[in-house]
């Protein structure tokens, strides 16, 4: 298999694992942990944060962290010079990580995702219930035609957070600060609304395409009124979140809304002071 160049291992190095969400732990304190994390911040201030997906194949910022999650078997199953729905990347997506897994979460271990506004089915996918943070816009909105935000003009979906599409962050970019900037949150899975999330990436004109690997921030967590391309979880209150500086924290479904949206971006100026 041939070596992919996608700058995946940064955030490999400052990301804790996906499972640890809901284990509650992350890297904190001094000596060794403070000292890895200085590592990280270095790593990505220089080389960015992993876009959201990009590229030919669709590849999602979960696979690069799979080497350090002890899934480098499953890591080299992947060809990145094919679409994730070529036959030869199959073995790919049938692969199970039971880390990128709520166990609270009652999700099957695989999913169907069809073509936008129903139709054929074009990949069966590996469950999840950890995403990206895209921002406080609306993922729905990446349907507008180029220039209508959030949609630039050269069609590139862009969020006021750390995951968008062919996004590359630098630590240097999060003015408001690594401890009050979301990367990572929980979403629940809802199979009556094929309310499903995964972690290899974007099926192109798949239903809900970007919504897979994605969140948006646009209401706090577990909302009455949410949306799948929101943040929530099954656990009564709020929601698991990893944030840039390493650490984990569960964020109450009664946040006030304007400090839970500033978390969700990186220049956003906003003071959220004890969250």
């Amino acid at each position: 298999m041939q070596t992919h160049s996608l700058n995946f291992w940064p955030l490999a190095l400052f990301l804790t694992p996906c499972h640890v969400l809901c284990k509650r732990c992350g890297a904190r304190g001094s000596g060794a942990a403070g000292r890895s994390r200085l590592l990280h911040c270095n790593a990505v201030n220089e080389f960015g944060v992993p876009s959201a997906h990009e590229g030919t194949s669709g590849v999602g910022w979960g696979v690069g962290i799979l080497p350090y999650m002890e899934q480098n078997n499953i890591y080299q199953l992947f060809n990145p010079l094919l679409p994730l729905t070529d036959a030869a990347n199959k073995p790919f997506l049938r692969s199970q990580i039971q880390g990128c897994k709520c166990p609270s979460d009652p999700q099957p271990n695989f999913f169907a995702i069809v073509e936008e506004g129903g139709g054929a089915a074009l990949a069966e996918l590996p469950s999840a219930n950890y995403i990206g943070c895209f921002g406080p816009e609306s993922l729905d909105d990446c349907g507008l035609s180029p220039g209508n935000l959030p949609v630039m003009a050269d069609g590139t979906c862009k969020g006021g957070c750390t995951f968008y599409h062919n996004s590359s962050v630098r630590i240097a970019w999060i003015t408001d600060g690594t401890s009050n900037t979301f990367m990572v949150g929980e979403r629940k899975t809802r199979a009556d609304l094929d309310w499903h999330t995964s972690w290899p990436g974007m099926i192109a004109e798949g239903e809900e395409a970007f919504q897979r690997v994605c969140g948006s921030a646009d209401h706090v967590p577990n909302d009455p009124l949410h949306h799948f391309d929101d943040f929530s979880s099954v656990h009564t209150g709020g929601a698991q979140f990893c944030l840039g500086d390493g650490s984990v924290r569960f964020i109450s479904e009664n946040m006030d809304k304007g400090v839970y949206r500033g978390l969700a971006t990186i220049q956003g100026g906003e003071v959220s002071g004890d969250f």
